[in-house]
């Protein structure tokens, strides 16, 4: 529990240890024999310490749910769409939208959306021409979707179905599905490779609050790195928004937008 001393990894890792004194230590209460090394107990809690874990980093947020979904068989501290910090700035849409969203509708155009979902399942089968497709399951922190994979794009992504789980989903919902959430796939896009592959998000967009200050703007400018992404300033000014774009382009990272974000500026991230 993380309520103990030591971090998961901490405890994972000196699992055998501890165990193996918990044993110790039942020996000696029940003999009332102390051991030549046994714990001492600590000056400021008078509680016997029996063991004290060496220094080891603990997991990352998305390590902790792979093992708590591999050990429990679900998702015990969080969703893991949680622990990407860039589907924040993602101008997306979950799957009860998308369901919502096509129950009056009128016209015969499938829409195109974009969202984020954690992949459940996938099958592939043949087609009658003998190509790969696929039919996945995708979850969201508002339900289910399935997500049609057509050859075409499956020749694309079929690595990637088995090297990840959590993917932006962009394409043209089934309208005449009513009663669940079903998409035809355009693409498929690993949420992990977002920022390191800079040709995947097209421009990133600051939103500045409608009052402005200079120590914004000082806290605003170092932030903005030089890199390959397009950038542009989005301002209202005489009850009217303007967009100017940045001479030059920024370089993405997590790091960098979180500072952005912090200064109370709003991000949009454009694919």
């Amino acid at each position: 529990c993380d309520v103990f001393p030591g971090n998961r990894a901490q405890k994972i890792a000196e699992v055998d240890k501890i165990l193996h004194l918990a044993q110790e230590y039942k020996e000696q209460q029940r003999t009332g024999q102390l051991g030549l090394f046994s714990a001492p107990k600590s000056a400021s809690s008078g509680v016997q310490e029996l063991h004290a874990y060496q220094q080891l980093e603990d997991w990352t947020t998305k390590e902790k749910l792979e093992k708590e979904k591999e050990a429990a068989g679900f998702y015990l501290s969080a969703h893991p769409l949680k622990s990407y910090s860039v589907l924040n700035w993602l101008p997306t849409k979950t799957f009860a939208e998308v369901l919502a969203s096509i129950q009056n509708i009128n016209s015969l155009q499938e829409p195109l959306v974009t969202c984020a979902g954690l992949m459940q399942t996938h099958k592939t089968i043949m087609t009658k021409k003998g190509d790969k497709m696929a039919f996945a399951t995708f979850e969201d922190l508002s339900g289910s979707c399935e997500v049609i994979i057509f050859p075409k794009v499956y020749a694309k992504v079929e690595a990637m179905l088995s090297q990840y789980n959590v993917f932006m989903v962009i394409g043209h919902v089934d309208i005449t599905a009513q009663q669940s959430c079903k998409i035809k796939a355009q693409n498929l896009i690993p949420v992990e490779l977002l920022l390191s592959d800079q040709s995947l998000i097209k421009r990133l967009n600051v939103v500045l609050p409608e009052y402005l200050d200079e120590q914004l703007m000082l806290q605003l400018v170092p932030l903005l790195k030089p890199g390959a992404t397009s950038c542009s300033i989005h301002f209202k000014e005489h009850n009217q928004w303007w967009q100017l774009a940045s001479s030059t382009s920024v370089a993405l990272n997590e790091p960098m937008l979180e500072g952005i974000a912090a200064t109370g500026v709003k991000l949009v991230l454009e694919m």
